[in-house]
Formats: structure tokens, C-alpha cells, sequence
């Protein structure tokens, strides 16, 4: 396994488990902080109704930072089967 010297603290993996196991966030924004850890920039309550993709994308933007995100991401496929799957975005500046 590779190392690239950055952890991840404990806060940020057990907010990923939250929303890997029981969905209970719409997105976990993730920050590196002074260069050495990962942190949890902010996230979205699973029971915010307001959450949409391009507000998600806007708050990522607004910092001009590097941020990466996991994002519980629901559709519907092209026979209207309603799907969910985890997805993990990175966004630079």
C-alpha cells in the first residue's frame, strides 16, 4: 500500500461509515488541512430536503480550494428504477 504521508483523522472515517452504512448525510466535504490530515470540511444531513447536486457543487466551489467529497447520489436509470450508489468527487481549483 502506498503512503502518501496525509491521515485521515478518526472524525472523517467514522462520518464515511455513517453515510456508507445507513445513509444518514447527503455529502461529507472533505478538506487537507496544514498538509498533513484529511478533515471534515462540512456535510449535509441526510433530513435536509434542500439538498440538491448543483448546490452541493456550489458550496464546494465557493472555497477555492481543493475538496474532496463523498456524496450519496440517488436517480432513477433509464427503466425508472429508482438506484443510489456512493460516489467520490475530487474538485481543484
Amino acid at each position: 500500500m502506498v503512503s502518501t504521508g496525509i491521515a485521515a483523522t478518526d472524525d472523517c472515517l467514522a462520518i464515511f461509515k455513517k453515510l456508507q452504512v445507513g445513509s444518514n448525510y447527503h455529502f461529507i466535504i472533505y478538506k487537507i488541512e496544514d498538509k498533513k490530515r484529511i478533515v471534515v470540511d462540512c456535510s449535509s444531513d441526510s433530513k435536509d430536503n434542500d439538498w440538491d447536486w448543483d448546490s452541493f457543487v456550489d458550496r464546494v466551489m465557493e472555497t477555492g480550494e481543493p475538496r474532496y467529497a463523498a456524496v450519496d447520489f440517488h436517480f432513477e436509470n433509464h427503466e425508472g428504477n429508482e438506484k443510489t450508489v456512493l460516489l467520490f468527487c475530487c474538485f481543484g481549483s
